[in-house]
């Protein structure tokens, strides 16, 4: 069945678009055709205003103002404020691919760097803690509080902390004195001459046996590395409240607060003739100064100046090895258990009976409360103890 359309409906008789004889004039449509073909009242008719139930009439956003012919859609385009706010996203968003981009590839390039030594031993894995070995090997040769290069030749592992992780509880840096008594081959030693003598594993094997805590990572750094990333660092400012002059380390300060240098905060790591807890106190030195060294590596004055940060990683790369089953996000994980146990966990030293039990052929040794340091780290472990110092002379 055929509609029935009026003769003048543009949709049976559109207008002609041939070129008519003026070639320089288009063609004309009637009024009502130009009415008809208007696309933007073409469609679904335009509805008035709603009525609020009290009567008023609100006012409508993109309606036709009333008495007007034209049909405004200025309401219904993205304001430009909308456009800012789009522009600033995409960049955003940009910068942090950039960004995301730039720390994978230096990810990448650092893990590629990164030196690694056979550390560890085959120790089974009884509990879900995670640990590493962290040690400093300081080389002797003649400097000042590394003891004379020709009475005590090669090097010494004189750092030796045990920082722990738990899956419930505190984080927690344990430092070991490196005159700690062993026994090792049928002969008795400094637990700090084991890695020399028997290699890196055996060291790890030696840690384990004394505090039941299975090593899964191991870290070392040469002992001058604290002078060269110091520098770099532009200094570290540190709290102190001890006057020393030691003659030994070279270390002299003013009880107070000051920035040290490379060389001051070495010395600051060495100092223990003048201390009154000797190589106990020497340890706290030590823990004091990688504190503050972490206080001024979060500081933006530090970590926005690329060149800086550039530098100081060369040095670590240069100067640190891990285990050879760990990678760059060993580190990167260990630094945050380092900070969190040091700003909001446990530190301490195990449970000491003897601070200078002589050894004919080894001199003054330490020695320790094995049976309660144990149950010291086993509640580390669990939990079970709140965020403080732990361990000591008794």
């Amino acid at each position: 069945m055929t509609p029935d359309y009026p003769d003048d409906d543009p949709f049976t008789n559109p207008p002609s678009f041939l070129p008519s004889s003026d070639s320089n004039s288009r063609p004309k449509r009637s009024p009502e055709a130009k009415e008809a073909y208007n696309p933007y009242l073409h469609g679904a008719p335009i509805q008035g205003p709603r009525v609020a139930v009290s009567g008023k009439k609100r006012k409508q956003k993109g309606r036709l103002p009333k008495g007007s012919s034209h049909v405004s859609f200025t309401s219904k385009l993205p304001r430009k404020k909308h456009h800012i706010f789009l522009a600033i996203c995409t960049t955003l968003v940009s910068i942090i691919f950039l960004l995301v981009g730039a720390a994978g590839g230096l990810y990448l390039w650092v893990d590629h760097q990164i030196q690694h030594y056979q550390a560890l031993t085959t120790m089974p894995k009884n509990s879900i803690e995670e640990s590493w070995l962290i040690t400093g090997v300081d080389q002797r040769d003649g400097a000042a509080g590394t003891g004379a290069a020709g009475s005590v030749p090669g090097f010494r592992t004189d750092t030796i902390m045990l920082l722990i992780e738990p899956k419930h509880g505190k984080d927690a840096l344990i430092s070991i004195p490196r005159d700690t008594l062993v026994y090792e081959d049928g002969y008795y030693m400094k637990i700090n001459a084991i890695a020399e003598d028997y290699g890196w594993p055996a060291l790890a094997s030696k840690v384990e046996q004394l505090t039941g805590v299975k090593i899964d990572h191991a870290v070392r750094a040469n002992f001058d590395t604290i002078e060269d990333v110091v520098n770099a660092m532009g200094g570290v400012y540190v709290c102190f409240d001890r006057t020393v002059d030691d003659p030994y380390s070279g270390f002299k300060w003013k009880a107070g607060c000051g920035v040290m240098n490379g060389q001051t905060a070495l010395a600051f790591t060495r100092e223990r003739h003048s201390d009154p807890l000797g190589d106990i106190g020497r340890e706290q030195q030590q823990r004091i100064l990688i504190r503050y060294m972490f206080n001024a590596i979060l500081k933006p004055k530090f970590y926005l100046n690329f060149k800086q940060v550039a530098k100081v990683i060369q040095i670590g790369l240069q100067n640190v090895k891990i285990d050879d089953t760990s990678h760059a996000n060993t580190l990167i994980k260990m630094a945050y258990v380092f900070y969190e146990a040091t700003h909001h966990g446990i530190t301490g030293i195990p449970y000491i009976s003897d601070l200078g039990y002589e050894v004919p052929g080894v001199g003054d040794c330490i020695l320790w409360n094995t049976t309660e340091t144990k149950q010291m780290f086993q509640n580390i472990i669990n939990g079970k103890l709140p965020a403080g110092t732990v361990g000591g002379v008794q």
